[in-house]
């Protein structure tokens, strides 16, 4: 068993709702489109706040490359000809990150990650080693929720990693090339499979933008669901109140796509979690998230929930000792 067993089921749940990221830049010079870390990092959030987790920077540290400094490496060009005043893309260290997945129950999971830091022309080495920061931690937000980044293959901070010496790179019909053996390259005329085509499929309905030319939620659809989140983490019951029941309606009664529904869905069944008192309708309240058709990660978040609470109530006193 996972030592971590709520800390997991949320983090199914985040890559559950987590959309892929919109190619929402474009390289000024090479003119092809890239995902941006600011995007990166923002779908991420949002996916890790729907799982009530929280991802943090707790330790960086720089670690150098043995044999070469900062100073010289600007010293020389991308030739390693001296006094042309221009960087080679070569690092010259690294970025050595920790990260701290922690979930609201209190449990948590280190990640460690590192990213080159390298100088270029018009980038000094404090601004290299800031960007290979955000880098790596876009790397490692894309790598734990599994986000998509449109259909292409650039890399996401966009970065030029051509060789200004080499004639082929500065054409305008440039492309990359492929360095592998023509045995080891993949036929462009390969037919994909019904299972590789149909994987396609779904991970192209995940990812939102123009350049995955794909149907997006409606934002006022997206409005609807989060005032419906809202108003579930303040319901009470009581005269005057919101309570869970009422917005659990409303819900219903919306014409929220299914993805959305559930997410409000889940906010109130947790909401309803924390403030019943009597067994009886919490029992309501299980039987009517077992019939919401949820997927599994939120099921296993609510399971949690209403058997934290059942565990509440037992405790309580009797109404008529109460009285």
């Amino acid at each position: 068993m996972p030592s971590n067993p709520a800390l997991y089921a949320a983090l199914a749940t985040a890559q559950a709702s987590a959309y892929g990221v919109e190619k929402d830049k474009t390289n000024s010079y090479h003119q092809y489109p890239y995902a941006s870390a600011e995007a990166v990092i923002l779908e991420g959030r949002k996916a890790l706040a729907c799982a009530d987790l929280a991802f943090l920077t707790v330790e960086r540290k720089f670690v150098p490359t043995s044999g070469l400094s900062a100073t010289a490496s600007a010293e020389d060009d991308s030739a390693g000809r001296p006094g042309k005043g221009k960087p080679p893309k070569t690092p010259i260290g690294r970025v050595e990150m920790r990260y701290l997945l922690v979930h609201k129950s209190g449990e948590s999971l280190e990640i460690l990650s590192s990213t080159y830091v390298i100088p270029e022309s018009g980038r000094p080495a404090d601004k290299a080693e800031a960007a290979a920061v955000t880098s790596d931690l876009s790397y490692t937000l894309r790598g734990l929720l599994l986000l998509p980044r449109g259909l292409g293959e650039p890399p996401i901070d966009g970065r030029d990693d051509r060789d200004d010496d080499d004639p082929r790179d500065r054409r305008a019909d440039y492309a990359p090339r492929d360095e592998r053996p023509p045995s080891d390259r993949p036929s462009a005329e390969a037919p994909r499979s019904g299972a590789r085509a149909a994987a396609d499929r779904a991970v192209e309905a995940q990812t939102r933008g123009p350049v995955a030319q794909v149907p997006t939620h409606d934002p006022a659809h997206l409005a609807l669901c989060n005032d419906f989140v809202r108003r579930a983490r303040v319901a009470d019951i009581g005269e005057g109140r919101e309570e869970p029941a009422d917005i659990h309606d409303l819900i219903l009664k919306s014409d929220l796509p299914k993805p959305l529904r559930d997410q409000a869905l889940v906010a109130v069944y947790r909401r309803a979690s924390e403030i019943v008192d009597d067994p009886d309708v919490l029992d309501g309240w299980i039987r009517a998230a077992l019939s919401a058709a949820l997927d599994e990660g939120q099921k296993a978040t609510l399971r949690e929930c209403f058997a934290a609470a059942d565990e509440r109530i037992s405790k309580l006193p009797p109404i008529d000792a109460a009285a």
